[in-house]
């Protein structure tokens, strides 16, 4: 008896596990995909979509114009502007400052993240955690070495060590893009 009930117990937990492992799938086949942030755009501009060119339009002003901004360097906060700010600007040093309860973040839509030096590529950004951040659409990664200096394809190892940089358990869907600005 008490075999037939353990073989019972044995088949309904292996049933179990079979039925996370299938409602989880699309979790991990979904997870995100850091670009290139000029592949994006072209993409995005060829694609003959009014919704995809305004999107294009918006990254390039927000990465590129002057907007409102609010730049946290070194564990310190700096506000440019009068108004809420657009864009975050943020080295890995102030990454704690991100999941700060500060109203000031709640309209960025680009968050900006400088990655100066190897170890950078250690920091985890927790998505879940940026609960300030209601408007944010594109997280925007800026390298500023050779950050794969083996390959002979330079920088083509930078998307996939963003990648593992980001932890997003919130469900919220973001724009990853990045891009390598070396100085010569």
């Amino acid at each position: 008896m008490k075999k037939s009930i353990r073989s019972a117990y044995a088949k309904n937990s292996f049933k179990w596990v079979l039925v996370f492992f299938y409602l989880s799938a699309p979790i991990l086949t979904n997870a995100q995909q850091v670009e290139w942030l000029h592949s994006k755009l072209l993409s995005l501009e060829q694609s003959g979509d009014d919704n995809n060119a305004n999107t294009s339009r918006e990254i390039k002003s927000l990465y590129s114009d002057i907007h409102s901004m609010m730049n946290l360097s070194g564990g310190d906060i700096q506000q440019q502007g009068e108004t809420a700010p657009e864009l975050v600007d943020c080295d890995i040093q102030s990454i704690p400052l991100l999941y700060k309860s500060d109203k000031r973040y709640k309209k960025a839509a680009m968050l900006r993240i400088r990655i100066t030096q190897p170890a950078d590529f250690l920091q985890i950004i927790d998505i879940a955690r940026m609960t300030a951040f209601e408007g944010l659409k594109y997280i925007c990664f800026l390298v500023s070495f050779n950050s794969c200096p083996g390959d002979t394809e330079k920088n083509a190892c930078v998307p996939d060590k963003v990648n593992k940089m980001i932890l997003n358990s919130s469900g919220k869907s973001l724009l990853y893009l990045v891009t390598a600005e070396i100085p010569e």
